[in-house]
């Protein structure tokens, strides 16, 4: 990471150089993707200014503080730009998660038809008046049971105008 320090009317120590080189290099250990870290320092009146600014990710953080020291004011705006690439870094990988979640989604098979399948594991075999008695207490809109005479399947349904009605399907035959 390459650091530019610049004094706006002043000049910069080495030591200075060398403090801010020290912080510049925690700031590259939030964010490996900053390639330049700009520092800008300025002196008015009592009150130190420092200014800094990195590019990460085609945006621009910018963050500024003073202080009646320079190292204070130094310090207060790498700890504003530390707070600010933890913040872009836990933005950018809630927004990898969703993407990844949505597209998760759409990996799904999406069902050719409109038809719900369900699995009987055994059917109960019954009379079709126990059936009725069974179905006009239950919610659904059909019951399927085995014929207890004929063993056939049969599929005890009601219509539209509140009537019952049976679709039958007699036992495969051994022949």
């Amino acid at each position: 990471m390459e650091v530019v320090i610049t004094g706006r009317q002043m000049e910069v120590s080495a030591g200075l150089k060398r403090y801010i080189k020290e912080r510049a290099e925690k700031v590259a250990h939030y964010a490996a993707k900053v390639g330049q870290l700009v520092v800008i320092l300025k002196t008015e009146k009592y009150l130190q200014h420092a200014e800094v600014l990195a590019r990460i990710d085609g945006r621009l953080l910018r963050t500024e503080a003073e202080a009646e020291e320079m190292n204070a004011a130094i310090d207060a705006a790498i700890s504003k730009l530390e707070t600010r690439l933890k913040k872009h870094q836990e933005r950018r990988r809630n927004l990898r998660t969703e993407k990844s979640r949505t597209i998760r989604k759409t990996e799904t098979p999406v069902p050719t038809s409109n038809v719900q399948t369900r699995q009987v594991k055994k059917m109960a075999r019954m009379t079709l008046l126990a059936a009725e008695a069974k179905f006009e207490g239950a919610r659904d809109d059909f019951f399927l049971f085995l014929d207890r005479e004929s063993g056939g399947v049969c599929l005890l349904y009601r219509d539209r105008d509140g009537k019952l009605g049976l679709i039958e399907v007699p036992p495969a035959s051994a022949s």
